[in-house]
């Protein structure tokens, strides 16, 4: 795998391995065509040359440089070819998640529209996005009751609009009003498995309830701050639930 990548990124053996330089300069090139957000971005960025570098899965389409990118359900971004996706492998610029997600759109363009649903588009480039769950993950719960999204971006949260999608318990809470509102977008968004271990696990409730059919049915409940709230059953057009990963390449 080391081979391969070093050789898209046409970069020395040495360069490689432990080199912390390396993905800001995968960073740098993906930004060619923003220049007022790589000005920005190149203040805290040691100068390096990006015309040696290339992103791991881009391509043309119509003209256009497009690049391809995966979020998994952690809301951790990776280019769609990187492996293994972790902590280390993933972009943590905080104005650069902010950048690709905030843009976020249905992918109109009629290129990969199943295998990547979603679209950030950037002048003269198309960055196309797949996910594992929904496009947008909230990462965290601050102490004044904002959830954070992409970098530095956040929402109300509300609780009594939290959904539970009973055949894996995970929660979602309503998208962001600027990416929910679009057409063609969720209108919910996951929250992350540790927002819900360390801030709301301690008050959510199953209930085993028997209809008139007599079919067994979970309930779902949150007490938070000494309030209880029903949480109603996410539906699959609520997330739009994508399909298996792409294996489309270009």
């Amino acid at each position: 795998m080391w081979s391969q990548l070093r050789a898209r990124l046409s970069i020395p053996p040495q360069q490689v391995v432990c080199n912390p330089r390396l993905p800001h300069r995968i960073l740098q090139r993906c930004l060619t065509a923003c220049p007022p957000l790589r000005k920005e971005h190149a203040r805290g960025t040691p100068n390096t040359d990006s015309s040696d570098v290339d992103a791991v899965h881009v391509s043309e389409v119509d003209g256009r440089r497009a690049y391809y990118y995966y979020v998994d359900e952690h809301g951790q971004l990776f280019m769609h070819d990187t492996y293994p996706r972790n902590i280390t492998t993933c972009f943590k610029d905080r104005r650069f998640l902010d950048f690709i997600l905030r843009r976020l759109q249905h992918n109109d363009t009629g290129h990969a529209p199943i295998a990547y649903p979603y679209l950030s588009p950037c002048g003269n480039e198309w960055n196309f996005l797949a996910c594992a769950d929904t496009p947008i993950v909230y990462q965290d719960l601050a102490e004044d009751g904002q959830l954070l999204w992409a970098g530095t971006r956040v929402e109300p949260f509300r609780p009594e609009a939290l959904r539970v999608a009973p055949d894996s318990g995970r929660l979602y809470h309503p998208a962001p009003k600027s990416i929910a509102t679009r057409p063609g977008m969720p209108t919910h968004a996951l929250l992350r498995s540790s927002l819900v271990l360390c801030h709301l696990a301690s008050g959510l409730t199953v209930a085993s309830t028997e209809s008139q059919s007599h079919v067994s049915a979970a309930t779902f409940s949150l007490t938070l701050r000494g309030q209880t709230y029903a949480l109603s059953t996410l539906e699959p057009a609520d997330r739009l639930v994508p399909g298996a990963e792409p294996t489309y390449r270009g």
